[in-house]
Formats: structure tokens, C-alpha cells, sequence
């Protein structure tokens, strides 16, 4: 169809289809953003139990206690999050040594978010 001066402009078809193109586009965007920020907060979870496991390790190496072999659960706060932190003594091959495991979850342990593991020696 040949469009004359006085017929210039989109038609309505046109206008609908780049409609739609856009809309699939920023749905795609605001998808991959969400993502994204789930991912960030998950890291800064997992970083700010880290931080927790490792406070937890060196609170043991400061009380210049030598603890026994077993498990104990004790609640950890690092920022916004209140973690569980369950710390495990094992005897080692030598007896002046103790292996030390921190493992970090939520209150209801369903998801690990830190482990860390270090030797402690006998005062």
C-alpha cells in the first residue's frame, strides 16, 4: 500500500508489535535483576556466616580452655541474622591437639552456610 503525505505515521499494528517487543524485553531484564539480587543476598548470608564461624574459632583459641570431645549448639548473632552455631571437638592422633569443626545454619538447620575447621592446641 502507498502512503501518501497526508497518511504518514504507524499504524496501529506496528505500534502494537513494538509494544510487545518491549514488554518481553523488560520482563526479561527485571527477571535476570531479580536473580541477581537474590544471588546478593545469599552471598552476604554466606559471607556473614563465615564471619560467624570464624569469631566462633577464635573465641575458643582466646578462653585458653582445652574443650572435650563433643558437640555443642549455641545461637550466634553476625548483623541482621541470627545463626545456629554447632562446634564439634574431636580427639586427634596426638593428645595435646583437639579438631575443631564449626558448621553455621539457621535456627531451623536446613541449610549450611559455613563450615570451618582449625586445630587447637592444649594450653
Amino acid at each position: 500500500m502507498k502512503r501518501t503525505a497526508s497518511q504518514q505515521g504507524y499504524t496501529l499494528v506496528e505500534v502494537l508489535v513494538a509494544l510487545a517487543i518491549i514488554s518481553i524485553a523488560l520482563t526479561a531484564v527485571l527477571q535476570a535483576l531479580q536473580l541477581s539480587t537474590r544471588s546478593t543476598q545469599s552471598l552476604k548470608m554466606r559471607n556473614l556466616a563465615l564471619h560467624s564461624a570464624s569469631n566462633t574459632l577464635a573465641e575458643l583459641r582466646l578462653q585458653q580452655q582445652f574443650p572435650s570431645p563433643g558437640t555443642q549448639n549455641y545461637p550466634c548473632t553476625q548483623g541482621m541474622y541470627e545463626f545456629n552455631c554447632e562446634v564439634t571437638s574431636a580427639s586427634t592422633e596426638h593428645a595435646k591437639f583437639r579438631q575443631i569443626t564449626v558448621r553455621v545454619t539457621l535456627p531451623d538447620h536446613q541449610q549450611n552456610f559455613a563450615y570451618l575447621h582449625g586445630i587447637l592446641m592444649q594450653p
